[in-house]
């Protein structure tokens, strides 16, 4: 069965070892999307679609999301968006490969540099403003919100806007989420599983969809 985050991450999800981990089982992971929850994903992908085509609709938009992984969201949004143009960071070079192969796969180019948004710079782009910029389960990630949200803000065009998606814990795809982690133990302590409210955190912040003006 494919890898689910809760069997990859381990008590900081954002740490060194984490990312290393998810580097190493980059294909196993991305299987998941096609499994047990290809129908989460889907309502989450067209929940992100609904607020991107909301505020873009036809126009040329640079998007960058966070911790594109191995591509499969903005592998997506290029689909239906074809006007938009697509770059992404990611700090698990596995995950950045397989990006870089989906994207080829649909004759599409897509700018991925391996580095967490902590470590996110204006220059990383040759100085493109980025008129979005997304995170999809990505904030529970993040090893300093403060930090990364302000490295954002920087590459963000004047009127740019921040997208975040999270599943909510409390509605039926949440608790059937974690119902399959807890199944897997992923609510065990140490280990390859992460700790309960590492698991939690993941989760709350995971389909409704936040518009954040900068």
């Amino acid at each position: 069965m494919a890898a689910c985050p809760a069997d990859l991450f381990g008590k900081n999800p954002g740490g060194h070892k984490s990312i290393e981990t998810y580097s190493m089982h980059a294909a196993e992971y991305d299987k998941w999307f096609d499994g047990d929850f290809s129908a989460l994903f889907n309502a989450e992908f067209s929940s992100v679609q609904s607020a991107l085509t909301a505020l873009f609709a036809e126009k040329e938009f640079n998007l960058l999301e966070i911790g594109i992984g191995t591509g499969r969201f903005a592998g997506h949004v290029k689909k239906c968006m074809p006007k938009s143009r697509i770059h992404g960071l990611e700090p698990a070079a596995g995950m950045a490969q397989i990006c870089r192969a989906t994207f080829q796969s649909i004759s599409e180019s897509v700018t991925v540099i391996e580095q967490k948004a902590e470590d996110l710079e204006s220059d990383m782009f040759n100085g493109t403003s980025m008129d979005c910029v997304m995170m999809v389960t990505t904030l529970g990630f993040l090893g300093d919100h403060q930090l990364a949200l302000s490295k954002i803000k920087g590459v963000l065009a004047p009127q740019g806007v921040v997208c975040v998606a999270f599943i909510n814990g409390e509605t039926s795809w949440g608790q059937e989420y974690l119902q399959v982690m807890r199944d897997r133990g992923g609510g065990g302590g140490g280990g390859g599983g992460g700790g309960g409210g590492d698991v939690c955190l993941e989760v709350s912040m995971v389909t409704m969809v936040t518009m954040v003006m900068m």
